[in-house]
């Protein structure tokens, strides 16, 4: 083969994978093709805050993974002195720091990017399957008379486990259920619909997830239901009266079993939110 040949051929070749290249970004990340429009990207930073012992210092923050109609770009982290790894031995991932000796006020980072995608607030995504265990509730008179009677009305007025989470959920933000306000003063209104859940033996927890709008700052992550139907796990807000499903802004960050955050060797921890809207 002549040069000539040689020099076509690479030439073509470069002009089919730089065109699959721009295909791709296009169909998984929805990158417009066409000049002058714009995609949307979210950049949304975490901030751990904590007071170190002296000691062996271990910090653990859930991380979302495949978060309903979002895409992650790209993730770091970046905490100066601390060594970073992510890892997922229960099938969540969570980003671990670790320092041999700390002392004093700690502040970690990490940062991710996220692009919407079409996929919808209620598709089946890798949430995981059913608890092993069912979790046991166990309640205190007269709380337990009141639990009791407020699933028994529930229970008669629903066929399925989607109805009678939406049944619980309107008892729950009724202001005239007497039982529901008994059961309220310790438990938030996501917490009290899971318990309640789990004790008719449907498998719930809570999720939580970030109201995404652009240019806040100190934002605190919001506590979803998260039910079993259906051989899927199923979102709802509380916000949307016992809809199945949640509003287009917002990233779900934390939806598996344990704690947001974990620190051994530290004290008065939390972790913040900022979030900014960028254009690509």
């Amino acid at each position: 083969m002549s040069q000539r040949c040689l020099f076509f051929t690479a030439v073509t070749a470069l002009i089919l994978i730089g065109a699959s290249l721009m295909w791709l970004r296009h169909d998984r990340l929805d990158i417009p093709l066409i000049p002058k429009n714009d995609a949307p990207i979210w950049l949304v930073e975490a901030r751990i805050d904590f007071v170190a012992l002296g000691e062996e210092t271990l910090a653990s923050l859930s991380l979302p993974d495949n978060p309903p109609g979002y895409d992650i770009i790209s993730e770091q982290a970046a905490s100066p002195g601390y060594g970073f790894s992510r890892v997922s031995n229960t099938g969540h991932p969570r980003g671990k720091w670790s320092k041999r000796e700390a002392a004093g006020p700690q502040t970690l980072y990490f940062k991710a990017q996220f692009a919407p995608n079409d996929n919808g607030s209620t598709r089946r995504d890798k949430a995981g399957g059913p608890p092993s265990d069912p979790q046991r509730i166990i309640w205190e008179e007269p709380q337990a008379t009141a639990a009791a009677d407020l699933l028994d009305t529930a229970t008669r007025r629903s066929s399925t486990p989607a109805s009678l989470t939406r049944e619980l959920i309107k008892a729950v933000q009724s202001p005239n259920n007497q039982n529901a306000a008994l059961l309220l003063d310790q438990h938030s209104p996501q917490q009290l619909v899971v318990r309640l859940l789990n004790q008719s033996d449907v498998p719930a927890r809570l999720a939580m997830g970030l109201k995404l709008e652009d240019a806040r700052r100190n934002q605190s992550l919001q506590p979803l239901v998260d039910v079993y139907i259906d051989g899927a796990w199923r979102l709802y807000d509380l916000d949307r009266s016992g809809q199945m499903g949640i509003t287009r802004n917002t990233l779900i960050w934390h939806r598996a079993s344990g704690p947001v955050l974990e620190v051994m060797g530290g004290q008065n921890s939390q972790v913040r939110f900022s979030m900014m809207r960028q254009s690509i």
